[in-house]
């Protein structure tokens, strides 16, 4: 019997690759039977794969040291005896595989697992760079290399990940930008199970959400490692590297500064998101964003905007929700007509907003339809409108709705009629999504702190 395909978490060192590794793991694909790694939570490093791949390339290493063909030999032997474990094991789904200088290897994994799947963990590469100088300096022995070796050593596997990519199929990769595995941690892992195709138990899903920690983040983007001006001022340092601040302030800390009042607006979304102490942090969050209102129009970008009505639409009174939503809805619309239009927009669009993929991130209409659902659940004689304009629209094979049902249909969460439905019956219920479950997956309850 031919056995699944064999999952590969493809990252340089510092890329979030350890967390996005233990994530899988957690879900039920195992990443050795015997692992360890240099993070304090386990870097889910596989020990026999850390062999290999340090006889093949001593850390700080840029040359070959072993033989394909050898090296050949040792994987597959690797990767029987942990699928035999899965195989005889009940927890586990899928033989997966992580450590860095597997980027250099793709002569190797090809041949042995030409089926293969990746999951990508995307970091920008001035902050991996930067994390494992630091991380350097702080090591003496094998791990204690110089800052010039360990970009030298990032760049050239950063350039072995890019040839390896373009050797698959892109339907057969998921790419998990660091920046939303740390601030979307329930969507993301949302999008690594229907990846996937995976059903993992409710322990499985909890315990996936629970092993991330924002606060992990410790190194971000200068400006001028991206080529760009550097800013003059401190707003436009806000605008121009929006993505990349870091989200590891106290909401309950005074405001005294415009970097203050965008890091706690990230750490409150990133609670309410995940369903953290949330009768603590949306008081501060409601009150930051109307008391500083202009600031917040004036610095962030449309991306960020959109985010915060969609708290709104989450947390906010009746009036607040339904009128955040119909603002959502409009940028929905723009989002949409841009993605059916490749040829003008490409994946950005303009001011932070990206066209949507379907292939890998088919959820954002999910999870809008699943809100509207919450809102119109009180409202009995609307329901029924929306679900008869749903159906029409689903049945009509030329309509955007339709559309996107016939790639909603190949994942686990189903299609926009349905994510209507259960939102109808959990606003019914008077349940909200980020205190009790998440919807998408029936997950029984999120991480909290």
């Amino acid at each position: 019997m031919k056995q699944p395909p064999v999952i590969v978490v493809l990252g340089l060192h510092r890329s979030g690759s350890s967390c996005l590794a233990g994530v899988l793991h957690k879900l039920g694909i195992c990443m050795g039977k015997r692992m360890g790694g240099y993070e304090e939570s386990g870097g889910y490093e596989a020990k026999v794969v850390t062999s290999i791949c340090e006889d093949t390339f001593p850390f700080g290493s840029t040359k070959r040291h072993q033989p394909h063909a050898k090296v050949q030999n040792r994987l597959v032997k690797h990767f029987a005896g942990v699928q035999e474990h899965v195989d005889n094991q009940g927890d586990y789904y899928r033989v997966g595989v992580k450590y860095p200088s597997l980027c250099a290897m793709h002569v190797e994994l090809l041949k042995v697992c030409p089926d293969l799947r990746i999951v990508h963990a995307r970091r920008p590469l001035a902050e991996s760079i930067k994390s494992l100088q630091s991380r350097s300096a702080k090591c003496t022995g094998m791990l204690g290399i110089s800052a010039d070796k360990a970009e030298s050593l990032q760049r050239f596997l950063d350039r072995e990940k890019a040839k390896f990519m373009r050797q698959v199929p892109q339907d057969r990769v998921c790419h998990v930008n660091y920046e939303d595995l740390l601030t979307d941690t329930r969507a993301t892992v949302a999008k690594l199970v229907r990846f996937l195709e995976i059903a993992p138990t409710a322990k499985q899903l909890e315990g996936a959400v629970r092993h991330v920690d924002p606060a992990q983040r410790h190194f971000v983007v200068d400006p001028s490692d991206q080529q760009q001006d550097k800013p003059s001022d401190v707003s436009h340092a806000i605008r121009g590297n929006i993505k990349n601040m870091e989200p590891r302030w106290n909401p309950n800390h005074n405001i005294n500064a415009e970097q203050d009042i965008f890091k706690k607006l990230k750490v409150c979304i990133i609670r309410l998101r995940r369903g953290v102490r949330v009768k603590e942090t949306w008081p501060i969050f409601d009150k930051m964003v109307k008391d500083h209102l202009e600031f917040f129009i004036d610095q962030l970008n449309s991306r960020w905007l959109v985010s915060i009505l969609d708290t709104y639409i989450d947390h906010g009174t009746p009036t607040e929700q339904r009128s955040a939503a119909t603002i959502v809805a409009i940028m929905n619309m723009e989002r949409f007509s841009a993605t059916s239009k490749p040829k003008h927009f490409g994946k950005n669009m303009w001011d932070g907003l990206e066209t949507v993929s379907k292939r890998r991130d088919a959820d954002g209409h999910i999870n809008f339809m699943e809100r509207l659902g919450r809102l119109l659940a009180q409202d009995e004689f609307l329901v029924p409108i929306m679900s008869y304009l749903l159906n029409t629209a689903a049945s009509n094979p030329q309509s955007v709705i339709s559309s996107w049902n016939r790639v909603s249909s190949r994942n686990t969460h189903g299609d926009m009629n349905r994510a209507f439905g259960r939102g109808v019956k959990d606003g019914k219920k008077n349940e909200h999504p980020r205190t009790t479950s998440l919807h998408i997956l029936d997950w029984t309850k999120v991480a909290t702190d």
